[in-house]
């Protein structure tokens, strides 16, 4: 499985990633038998520069 997400800078993606609903949605209760299904992945984080130019 591929995601792509695009944020506005690291410091949204960070904040994000140490909210309370990021926690929740990734990291179910201990007596849970749900599991992730990102377990096992990797993030990789790149840096896109673009442009926008009227037509």
């Amino acid at each position: 499985m591929n995601v792509n997400m695009y944020w506005e800078s690291i410091e949204d993606f960070t904040r994000w990633r140490s909210s309370d609903l990021f926690k929740e949605a990734h990291n179910p209760p201990e007596n849970s038998k749900e599991h992730s299904p990102i377990f096992g992945s990797e993030i990789i984080i790149s840096e896109i520069a673009s442009i926008l130019e009227r037509a």
